[in-house]
C-alpha cells in the first residue's frame, strides 16, 4: 500500500515538472514569437517612413526627381511595405476578438490600399496604420505579460539598432573605399553610404531653423522668469539635472577619449589617401596663402623672420611663426607644412576640447563625450575644407584659455590664472579676429556676471575677469603702437564696422540659407548636430555656474551678430567658432535623462546607451563623409 502511495507521488511531481517545462517552454515561444512581431514592427515603422517620405515629396513637389529613398526598386519595396504593415494588422483580430468586424476592415482597407496603386491612398494608409500601430503599442497590457511602456522601448530598441547597423555598415564602407573605390561605379558600399547620407541630410533644410533657435536659446533664461512659463521650464529641465552617466566605468571613458584622438587624425588624413586623392591635391582653400606667406619668410635670420611675421601679417604672426618652425626642424616644404597641418590640429582641437571639460569640473565620462562630438565639429570639418589653419589655432588656444581661467577659479590657483592670461594674450598674436571675438564675449560675460552679483558672491569671478580684459586690452595697445595704428583700433570691431546694419534684417534669412547651401561645401548641414546644441543651449542658460554664463555669452553675442551682419563671411566665421561640441554634449545628457525618466531604470539605460551610440556613429559617418567629399573637390586657387 505504501509502495503505491509513493508510485502514485512520484508520477504526479513529474507530472507537475513535465508542466512546468511545457509551460516555460511555451512561455519562452510566445516571448520569441511577440519579440519577432516587435522587430517587424519596428522593420515596418522604418521601412513605411521612408516610404511615406517618396511619396509626399512626389505629392508636393513632383515626381520628376525620383525616388528619395529605394531600396530594391519602387515597386518592390510597395509590396514590402505592404507585407509588413498587413502582418503588423493581422495581430489586431487576435488581441481584439469581440471587435472583429472592425479589424477585418481594417485589414480589407490596406488589401484594398495595396490595389489601388494611388499615392494619395498610400500615404492614407500609411498614416493609418502609424496610428493604430502606436495606440496598439501604447495599451494598457499590449502582449500578454508586457506592459506598453515595455513594448514601446523594446520597439524603440530595435529602430535604434536598425538604425545602427546603417551607420555601421557606412562607417565600415568609407574605409573600405580608399582600397576599392571607382567613382563610375555603384555597388553596394555606394548604395549604403548614400542611404545613410539621406537619412542624415533628410532635415538638412532644417538646419537653418536649428541654427537660429540654438543661437537665440538664451531668450529660455527670459521666458523662465515669466509665471506662466516657470512651470513649463521647471519641467523641461528636470531631466537635465538627473545622473549623467550611461552605465560606463572609469576604462571607457579613457577608450572613448583615446578613440576620439585617434578618429580626429583618421579624418584629417582620410582627404589624402593614394586611393582617393590620387594626385595629392591640397586640401583647403586657404593654403595657397599660407604657403605663400612661409615662401616669403625663408632665407632670414631669426630677426628677420619674426619682424616680417609681426609687421607683414600683425593678424596672425604667432601661427605663422608655429608653421615656420615645424617647416625649419623637419625640412619639409612650405606646402607640405600647411597642407598637414589638420594632422596635428585635428587631435589638438579634441584634446582641448577634453581639458577645457575637465577644468570647468565636469567628471564622468562627459569630458570624454565632448571630445568625441568635436571630431565632427566645424572646428574640424569647415577648418580643413577652409584652411582656417590660424583661426584654427586660435580656437584650440580659447579653449585652453578658458579651461585655465575655470580652473584658476575652481580651485584659487595662481599658476592657473598666469597661464590663463598667457594663453590670452597669444590668441591676439595668433589670429586677431578671434582674439577680438573671445574679449566680446568676456565683456558679455563680465556683464551677465555684475548682474548676478545680487544673488551670490561673485567678487573672485568679477577680478580675474576684469584682470584679464585690462591686461589684454593693454598689451593690444601696445602692439598697435609698436605697429604705428591708433591705439584703440582692434581688427574685429572694423570688419563689424563695415558688415553690421540694422537694416541686414531684410536679408537675413537669405544671407542664412546662402551660408548654409552655397558656403563651405555645405558642410555647416548638420542638422543633429544643431539640434543637440539647442537642447544643450536650453538646459546651459537655466543654470548660473560661471561656465555656464560664459557659454550663455557665447549665445548672446553670437546671436546678436549673426543677425546683424550682412552677407555670409561673418556668419560663417561663429558658426565656425562658436564651441558647439560642448552645447551637443549637454543636449545628448539631457536626451539621455528623459530616456531614462520615461522607459525607466532598466530598460532606460539599454536605451540610453543604443541612443548616445547611434548619435556618436552619425556624427562619426558625418566627418568621414566630409573628408570623402574633400577628396573628391577640385579647388579653384591650386594650379
Amino acid at each position: 500500500m505504501e509502495q503505491n502511495t509513493s508510485k502514485i507521488q512520484c508520477t504526479d511531481s513529474d507530472a507537475e515538472v513535465s508542466r512546468k517545462e511545457k509551460t516555460q517552454t511555451s512561455l519562452k515561444i510566445q516571448r520569441i514569437g511577440v519579440n519577432f512581431y516587435l522587430f517587424l514592427a519596428a522593420l515596418y515603422f522604418f521601412l513605411a517612413a521612408t516610404y511615406l517620405t517618396n511619396v509626399l515629396i512626389n505629392l508636393t513637389i513632383g515626381d520628376n526627381i525620383g525616388l528619395y529613398f529605394e531600396f530594391i526598386n519602387a515597386s518592390i519595396d510597395r509590396i514590402i511595405v505592404y507585407t509588413l504593415s498587413f502582418i503588423t494588422m493581422c495581430y489586431i483580430p487576435a488581441k481584439f476578438s469581440r471587435k472583429l468586424l472592425p479589424s477585418l476592415l481594417l485589414i480589407t482597407s490596406v488589401v484594398g490600399g495595396y490595389f489601388a496603386f494611388l499615392q494619395i491612398v498610400d500615404a492614407l494608409i500609411i498614416l493609418a496604420s502609424f496610428i493604430i500601430s502606436i495606440w496598439l503599442l501604447t495599451n494598457h497590457e499590449p502582449f500578454p505579460g508586457m506592459s506598453g511602456r515595455k513594448t514601446v522601448s523594446t520597439v524603440f530598441i530595435y529602430l535604434v539598432l536598425i538604425l545602427i547597423v546603417i551607420e555601421v555598415l557606412s562607417l565600415l564602407c568609407w574605409f573600405i573605399f580608399p582600397f576599392f573605390f571607382k567613382p563610375s561605379e555603384g555597388g553596394s558600399c555606394r548604395f549604403i553610404v548614400d542611404l545613410e547620407t539621406k537619412i542624415f541630410l533628410f532635415t538638412g533644410s532644417l538646419a537653418p531653423l536649428f541654427t537660429v533657435l540654438f543661437l537665440f536659446s538664451w531668450v529660455t533664461k527670459l521666458l523662465s522668469t515669466r509665471a506662466p512659463l516657470k512651470k513649463f521650464f521647471i519641467f523641461l529641465t528636470q531631466p537635465g539635472r538627473l545622473s549623467n552617466d550611461v552605465c560606463l566605468t572609469k576604462p571607457y571613458f579613457s577608450l572613448l577619449l583615446i578613440c576620439s584622438v585617434v578618429f580626429s587624425f583618421l579624418v584629417a588624413l582620410y582627404p589624402y589617401l593614394p586611393g582617393l586623392n590620387m594626385n595629392m591635391r591640397p586640401i583647403g582653400v586657404d593654403i595657397p596663402l599660407y604657403e605663400d606667406w612661409l615662401l616669403k619668410l625663408e632665407n632670414k635670420d631669426v630677426f628677420g623672420v619674426f619682424t616680417r611675421a609681426f609687421f607683414e601679417h600683425p593678424d596672425r604672426p604667432l601661427s605663422l611663426l608655429v608653421m615656420y618652425f615645424v617647416k625649419y626642424v623637419s625640412g619639409f616644404s612650405a606646402l607640405s607644412v600647411a597642407q598637414f597641418c589638420p594632422l596635428i590640429l585635428a587631435p589638438a582641437v579634441v584634446l582641448a576640447v577634453y581639458f577645457f571639460m575637465r577644468e570647468a569640473n565636469h567628471s564622468g565620462w562627459v569630458p570624454s563625450l565632448a571630445a568625441f562630438l568635436s571630431l565632427s565639429s566645424f572646428h574640424i570639418t569647415v577648418g580643413m575644407y577652409a584652411g582656417f589653419l590660424s583661426n584654427w589655432m586660435a580656437i584650440i588656444e580659447s579653449y585652453l584659455f578658458m579651461g585655465f581661467f575655470f580652473g584658476s577659479l575652481r580651485k584659487r590657483s595662481r599658476l592657473r590664472l598666469v597661464v590663463a592670461l598667457l594663453t590670452s594674450i597669444s590668441l591676439l598674436f595668433t589670429h586677431a579676429g578671434t582674439w577680438g571675438m573671445t574679449m566680446g564675449i568676456l565683456l558679455v560675460y563680465l556683464f551677465l556676471t555684475l548682474l548676478m552679483r545680487k544673488t551670490g558672491n561673485y567678487s573672485l569671478e568679477i577680478r580675474l575677469l576684469v584682470l584679464i580684459l585690462l591686461v589684454n586690452v593693454l598689451v593690444g595697445g601696445l602692439r598697435n603702437y609698436a605697429l604705428g595704428w591708433p591705439v584703440g583700433e582692434i581688427e574685429t570691431l572694423k570688419v563689424a564696422q563695415n558688415t553690421v546694419s540694422v537694416n541686414s534684417s531684410g536679408s537675413f534669412w537669405n544671407d542664412a540659407l546662402y551660408t548654409f547651401f552655397h558656403t563651405m561645401y555645405g558642410f555647416f548641414v548638420n542638422p543633429l548636430a544643431l539640434l543637440l546644441a539647442f537642447l544643450g543651449g536650453c538646459i546651459i542658460v537655466l543654470d548660473d555656474k560661471p561656465v555656464n554664463r560664459y557659454l550663455t555669452s557665447w549665445l548672446i553675442a553670437s546671436s546678436i551678430f549673426f543677425v546683424l551682419t550682412l552677407g555670409w563671411g561673418i556668419k560663417s566665421r561663429i558658426l565656425f567658432n562658436v564651441p558647439l561640441p560642448i552645447f551637443e554634449t549637454f543636449g545628448l545628457i539631457y536626451v539621455n535623462n528623459t530616456i531614462q525618466k520615461f522607459f525607466g531604470a532598466r530598460r532606460g539605460s539599454i536605451v540610453k546607451v543604443l541612443a548616445t551610440l547611434f548619435i556618436l556613429l552619425v556624427s562619426l559617418n558625418y566627418a568621414f563623409r566630409c573628408a570623402f567629399a574633400m577628396s573628391q573637390v577640385t579647388y579653384d586657387l591650386f594650379p
